[in-house]
């Protein structure tokens, strides 16, 4: 395995022993993969996930327990994903992107590069409070430009465009686009660019 890319051809525990030996990862014995999936070089994957077929995981990227990663779809070099995240399939999670613990991503999503989400109005590290996890949902068609940030409990709709840099404070309605920090409504979405093979099978 010295190539950059390694590709695992199923579920078998031995090419998850061998990719934890050479390639300076590690895939948790639990980890289930639906079919081949191909990872870059340095991935932790934690128990409990589900990675699903032709699914592609970039360098240095991390995924925690209890994930997953449906068909088609990519978590990109350094990308984080949080316990109990679930990504749709056919979506793209680019570089150094990080989705919060419990956060909910659709299919066809492009979440990019350097964009966040976050899981709870009130930071209660070190105050003795109780965690509350109130983590955004991404439905399905949606588009994120870089360096957005979504605050918790957020709902962005079908379709939605979210612009560059953007601070994501209110729900945002499906084929709408959004923009700006705070973002606010700045356009519509035209069927155009709902994606042709979500149309194929009844999306948009």
């Amino acid at each position: 395995m010295k190539e950059a890319y390694v590709v695992l051809p199923n579920n078998e525990v031995a090419h998850k022993e061998r990719y934890n030996r050479e390639c300076g990862g590690f895939i948790h014995p639990s980890v289930s993969f639906g079919g081949k999936v191909t990872l870059g070089r340095n991935v932790v994957i934690e128990e409990g996930t589900h990675i699903g077929k032709e699914c592609f995981i970039g360098h240095n990227a991390v995924i925690r327990p209890d994930c997953i990663l449906d068909d088609y779809s990519e978590l990109r070099v350094n990308g984080w994903m949080a316990n109990n995240v679930r990504v749709g399939h056919h979506s793209v999670i680019y570089n150094y992107a990080n989705l919060a613990m419990g956060t909910i991503v659709g299919s066809y999503v492009y979440f990019g590069v350097r964009s966040t989400t976050t899981n709870a109005q009130d930071i209660v590290l070190h105050r003795g409070r109780e965690f509350k996890c109130q983590a955004p949902i991404i439905c399905s068609g949606v588009r994120i430009a870089t360096a957005v940030t979504i605050l918790p409990g957020i709902t962005v709709n079908q379709n939605a465009l979210v612009g560059a840099g953007s601070l994501v404070t209110k729900d945002i309605p499906g084929y709408e686009m959004w923009f700006g920090s705070p973002a606010v409504h700045r356009g519509y979405v035209g069927s155009q660019d709902v994606p042709e093979d979500w149309k194929k099978h009844g999306g948009g």
